[in-house]
């Protein structure tokens, strides 16, 4: 079976959102709905940041194994109010999105493209 690399990217995440009902719940829904717009807009190419520039933010690897990563690469939330930035860990294949949404894909962009490795905007 085939699939294209935004169906692979979009299926490999198990998202941590909150538990419903809560405060966070809407905020984390909110910020994913903004970082699946955002992998569309990365593979159409309207934006200067490529998929691949996700997976080797959030797991140090340019492609994915062809058996699958060792532990499922997750997506959580992150909630400050001074910092902006996506972080990751690349040993257990986190990757942590802000839930500020007023200028989320400006700092999805700085924070991928702007660091110098192992995840850290």
């Amino acid at each position: 079976m085939y699939y294209s690399p935004i169906d692979l990217m979009k299926s490999m995440f198990e998202v941590s959102f909150s538990a419903e009902g809560s405060n966070n719940r809407a905020k984390e829904e909110q910020a994913y709905i903004y970082f699946g717009d955002f992998m569309d807009k990365c593979e159409e190419g309207e934006i200067e940041c490529k998929l691949h520039d996700i997976l080797v933010f959030c797991s140090g690897a340019d492609h994915v194994p062809p058996i699958g990563f060792d532990t499922t690469p997750n997506i959580t939330f992150l909630y400050s109010e001074t910092s902006f930035l996506p972080t990751a860990s690349t040993c257990d294949i986190t990757l942590r999105l802000p839930t500020t949404h007023n200028v989320f894909e400006h700092y999805i962009i700085l924070g991928l493209k702007g660091h110098d490795g192992f995840g850290v905007a």
